[in-house]
């Protein structure tokens, strides 16, 4: 099964709230905080990393993907957001 840019797909807003940084993504039910800008996106790559290797070990993936909205084209995994545009 290939994911075409997982990490690249998965558009996290982020807000800088008094000391710390917040990212959050609805694709993946995500919200991921850190002190720094650069701290939130490696942790939002290593969260994501995360999520894609515990679907695919626990062989859930096409479930999973399908019930939070993402699209199966010409066999490739695509989020939502990215289909529309």
């Amino acid at each position: 099964m290939k994911i075409e840019n997982s990490q690249s797909q998965v558009m996290l807003p982020f807000l800088k709230k008094e000391k710390y940084s917040i990212a959050s993504s609805s694709i993946l039910d995500l919200l991921i905080s850190g002190r720094t800008f650069e701290e939130v996106k490696k942790l939002r790559d290593k969260a994501v990393e995360i999520f894609f290797e515990e679907l695919i070990d626990k062989e859930t993936l096409d479930k999973v993907l399908s019930e939070i909205g993402w699209k199966k084209l010409k066999g490739k995994w695509t989020t939502l957001s990215h289909h529309l545009a």
